[in-house]
């Protein structure tokens, strides 16, 4: 990085500065600071530093105390503390690795239309649920009577009543809170809200937790 950041200035230089060290000591990066002289400065500035200087600047004392932190801006620090440092920067992600191979193509389509590929991947899990269960229902009626303690069509293995009823109420809610409104009203809502939609078609359909 080159030279010209300075505290007390409110440009973009300092701003990006500010929050790249932030982030890397947010997720436990080890900072080190060295003084160098001007003219290797000099060569940062021009592109133009070579192995030899970098093996040369390892081989200087480190920094102590480190004054790394009198770049970080008052709001960054705060940022960070409360847990809001990566909310404006870091866009919406899906998880693939967590995804379940029977929508996996809905995830991988999802931006470019995810009302669409949400009510799709909510119907498909009906559609599996009404297969392995012969039960004619939709919606939450559908799983609650896929997981009722009395007919128990589907269950999970090594599983006491306690938690399968913690795990049903978890499903059915989770199921019922992202896609009831959605399949009445066309909705409006922040990207990561609606990339959120995407793991409520997960409860069952996740290998870890996958029904019999």
């Amino acid at each position: 990085m080159k030279s010209g950041f300075a505290t007390g200035y409110g440009g973009e230089g300092p701003r990006r500065f500010s929050y790249v060290l932030q982030i890397l000591d947010s997720h436990g990066a080890e900072i080190i600071e060295h003084d160098v002289p001007r003219s290797l400065l000099d060569k940062v500035d021009d592109s133009a530093l070579t192995r030899s200087d970098l093996k040369r600047v390892k081989k200087m004392r480190h920094v102590r105390p480190s004054r790394w932190y009198d770049y970080v801006s008052d709001r960054d620090f705060e940022r960070a503390r409360d847990g809001t440092l990566w909310r404006e920067e870091f866009p919406p992600v899906i998880p693939f690795v967590l995804i379940d191979p029977r929508i996996m193509d809905l995830a991988l389509d999802f931006w470019n239309s995810p009302d669409n590929n949400l009510l799709v991947g909510y119907r498909r899990l009906e559609d599996i649920v009404r297969e392995r269960t012969a039960i004619k229902h939709h919606g939450t009626r559908l799983f609650s009577q896929s997981f009722n303690s009395g007919d128990r069509f589907l269950t999970w293995k090594h599983v006491d009543d306690g938690e399968r009823a913690g795990r049903m109420q978890l499903f059915t809610g989770a199921y019922g809170a992202h896609r009831n409104r959605r399949a009445h009203k066309e909705l409006q809502t922040y990207t990561g809200e609606t990339a959120n939609g995407v793991s409520s078609v997960e409860p069952s359909l996740l290998p870890r937790t996958r029904c019999y």
